[in-house]
């Protein structure tokens, strides 16, 4: 089984997986037994040598300046979609990103929308937040 019942038959086989799920999703259970996703094993980029967490980076953001904020990228490069029309906030994110991460001002670039794209799901649709990126 690989985690989803398809029919009546896949309930009844009771819990092949000993407990464990592989989802590639990363979390935390709380003392009261909830779980919490934080975010995807896959949303990470290398940069010189240095293992960012593009959701992690994403929170700080959202936190600190009250802004939506969508993170991407590719090992050497952090890419940062603010939802913004204001150059002064590219600039302030800019600092603090590089400030909190140790990161050189040539290792990540910010760019400004009125909208950050999302799927039908409501999700950000990351392939066509990494194209705003490459339009330029």
């Amino acid at each position: 089984m690989l985690g989803y019942a398809e029919t009546k038959v896949d309930l009844s086989k009771g819990d092949e997986l000993k407990g464990v799920l592989y989802t590639g999703d990363l979390g935390y259970k709380d003392a009261d037994g909830f779980f919490y996703v934080t975010g995807r094993m896959k949303r990470f980029i290398k940069i010189f040598g240095l293992r960012i967490n593009l959701d992690e980076v994403q929170k700080m953001i959202e936190n600190h300046f009250k802004i939506s904020v969508a993170c991407t990228g590719k090992d050497e490069l952090l890419k940062i979609l603010v939802h913004s029309d204001d150059h002064l906030t590219e600039v302030k994110v800019k600092e603090e990103v590089m400030k909190m991460y140790k990161l050189s001002f040539k290792s990540l670039v910010i760019k400004s929308t009125t909208e950050i794209p999302t799927n039908s799901s409501g999700k950000y649709d990351y392939k066509k937040i990494n194209e705003m990126f490459e339009i330029d």
